[in-house]
């Protein structure tokens, strides 16, 4: 489900600069090879457990919006809607009915 051949040209990590916040993109966030805060990073992106969470760990925002598709261990689908507003970052989740399990 999360590799493959078909993951082979995809980036392992990705840093994403929408205006004024840094946005650190991942799939598993315990592969986390960089100290965000020190980075610069308003928010790291993650996914992999299909589980949506957010955590603010020494101000930067920990992300995992869950899984659009079909979900795994229960958990409903859902993604995640953030909002930039100049440093401030807010966060909607929305969950998506009638994704079969």
């Amino acid at each position: 489900m999360d590799y493959g051949e078909w993951t082979d040209d995809l980036a392992q990590t990705e840093v994403v600069e929408v205006g004024e916040v840094l946005l650190y993109v991942l799939h598993d966030v315990y592969q986390l090879d960089v100290e965000p805060s020190a980075a610069g990073f308003g928010a790291v992106i993650s996914g992999h457990s299909h589980r949506s969470s957010v955590e603010d760990v020494h101000g930067v925002l920990f992300l995992n919006p869950g899984s659009a598709g079909q979900p795994r261990y229960g958990y409903p689908a859902s993604v995640a809607l953030l909002q930039i507003h100049g440093t401030y970052l807010d966060i909607q989740f929305v969950e998506l009915e009638g994704v079969p399990l």
